[in-house]
């Protein structure tokens, strides 16, 4: 079966979706810089079937196209009004492959024209032809706001983690007496039936209920409405007491694969959900960002200091969500550590941040991945230009197991700065973490385990405390949700061997490793201005190849 194709407009600056009216009948919606309408008239538009619909702040045009497409002959003809044949016929490309901030049907966010508003633009057009035009075009209209506002209540505008938590936290209240670890593991298990409703989205009958109690305590928490809120989120309650999820706490435990004795079981069940029981982040990433004219694709891409890959099958607002996310992530990291989110490692604009729907590893499950390559053995080293050098890095993370970015992040921030191996066990070793956790995961796992030996490993365990030292530090600004840390895209609620809920030991790792970062571009500095200044006596990272997932 033939790829399907559309037009892609990106290299000409214009791009061109259209709005379905039927099955395989639509018209088309066209953004163009205004030399492309240089010397044409209105009369011209109008006889081509386009009309202006608006004049964009950036001087862009907006143009409909009321005449029925039905082939890509028709399409081609309209669109010959403002390009060449070659233009056009270069611009065909696999659906797949479209980088104008569109999907085949245009954008997520389509501005929704107001009758009045159309009633205006076609006034020199024929009653019959203009009658014909209004009908269809508020019919499309009504079409899309219909599925706008079916989609933002499907995804609960991504902040399904706040229904999660109050879910729970009346769960727990609902049983008289103290909250044991039965009676919390009961009521994380009512939050994951809640969040196993969303493995369709919502959108299956089962669900509707539930999905209206969320959208409903929503709309009375944004209101201020307590007695609201109770109403709501009680009725949810009820709903789900004899729904589908997770059936026990062992399971989970078994999923999982690792003791998590030391976590909530509200923190268990909502990893479990989305990294293991096809729960989709959407819902409950705290992310719900409205793609249009100004807030594009784009834009959001440029707001991360790296070199973003993008997978081709992620879909587009799927993307922008999750670019979201690692946004805030990064610069919560950088505020952290008093830096600027472009300076947390050294040439970090030219590391590529890769963007996969599934697996980041061929074969394996890993839902993020750190690659190291230093084949020259210059890690370690300042060069004369005063700049670390270091290996060749790139970070990869998963849409459908998310959570890994501040853990690959911070192997980053450990290899790209060439932390040699003994400053990285001694910052483990003076915050009080190394051993401790070293003899944790003995407990745990065998010496001859690879897994362990793998857990065991100063550069992992690094990682590890340093995403706990952003979660804990969050969670203790009361962000139970983890908004401000890019939430469940960015961040695990929960992990093991980490010193998660330890902050007094946590802080002290991150000062130790904000006053050895500050240190290394003092050095960097100071070689640059030609100040000769003894080196530290700690080694240099030997020529190899490194992989760091996060599993």
């Amino acid at each position: 079966m033939a790829t399907p194709k559309w037009f892609d407009l990106s290299s000409l600056d214009a791009k061109v979706e259209r709005v379905s009216l039927g099955r395989g009948v639509f018209n088309l919606r066209l953004e163009v810089t205004p030399d492309r309408l240089e010397g044409m008239t209105d009369a011209d538009l109008l006889d081509a079937g386009w009309v202006e619909e608006d004049y964009l702040p950036n001087g862009r045009r907006l143009l409909v196209n009321h005449r029925t497409m039905t082939d890509t002959r028709s399409i081609a003809d309209a669109l010959s009004q403002f390009f060449s044949r070659d233009e056009i016929v270069a611009s065909r490309a696999p659906q797949d492959m479209m980088r104008q901030n569109e999907r085949m049907d245009g954008l997520e966010e389509r501005r929704i024209i107001e009758e009045v508003s159309l009633a205006d633009q076609v006034t020199m057009v024929e009653p019959e032809s203009r009658d014909r035009i209004m009908k269809a075009v508020m019919a499309a209209a009504a079409d899309q706001r219909k599925k706008l506002n079916s989609e933002k209540g499907n995804l609960l505008d991504g902040r399904g983690m706040e229904v999660f938590h109050a879910l729970v936290d009346h769960a727990e209240k609902a049983v008289s007496g103290p909250s044991t670890d039965l009676v919390k593991g009961h009521a994380a298990m009512l939050g994951a039936r809640f969040m196993q409703l969303y493995a369709t989205k919502g959108v299956d009958h089962s669900g509707m209920m539930e999905t209206a109690l969320a959208q409903k305590y929503l709309a009375a928490k944004d209101a201020n409405d307590v007695a609201g809120q109770s109403e709501a989120i009680a009725a949810l309650h009820d709903s789900v007491q004899s729904g589908r999820g997770l059936n026990s706490l062992s399971q989970i435990n078994v999923i999982l694969g690792e003791d998590f004795a030391k976590s909530e079981p509200r923190e268990r069940v909502a990893l479990a959900a989305i990294r293991y029981n096809g729960v989709p982040i959407a819902p409950f990433g705290g992310q719900n960002v409205r793609l249009d004219e100004r807030t594009t694709l784009e834009s959001i891409l440029r707001d991360l200091p790296f070199k973003t890959i993008r997978d081709n099958s992620m879909p587009t607002r799927e993307l922008a969500n999750y670019a979201k996310a690692l946004s805030q992530a990064t610069n919560y990291v950088a505020e952290r550590l008093g830096l600027e989110p472009d300076a947390l490692l050294p040439e970090q604009e030219k590391l590529p941040l890769r963007f996969n729907m599934g697996a980041v590893l061929y074969g394996g499950n890993a839902s993020g991945v750190m690659r190291h390559m230093d084949r020259s053995g210059v890690a370690g080293t300042i060069g004369e230009d005063g700049q670390m050098r270091r290996g060749a890095l790139t970070i990869a993370v998963s849409l459908k197991t998310p959570g890994s970015f501040v853990h690959e992040l911070a192997h980053a921030i450990d290899f790209g700065n060439a932390l040699s191996k003994q400053t990285r066990e001694q910052i483990l070793e003076q915050s009080g973490l190394l051993n401790r956790i070293q003899s944790e995961i003995g407990a745990q796992y065998r010496a001859d385990d690879e897994y362990g030996q793998y857990l065991r490993s100063p550069h992992e365990i690094f990682a590890r405390v340093f995403e706990a030292s952003m979660v804990n530090h969050a969670l203790s600004k009361g962000d139970r949700e983890l908004q401000g840390l890019g939430g469940q895209y960015a961040v695990k609620p929960t992990d093991h061997f980490a010193a998660r809920g330890d902050l007094e030991a946590t802080e002290e790792f991150l000062r130790l490793v904000t006053q050895e970062l500050n240190a290394r571009r003092s050095m960097a500095y100071e070689k640059s201005k030609g100040v000769e200044r003894e080196p530290a006596p700690e080694a240099t990272q030997p020529a190899n190849s490194t992989i760091s997932p996060s599993i």
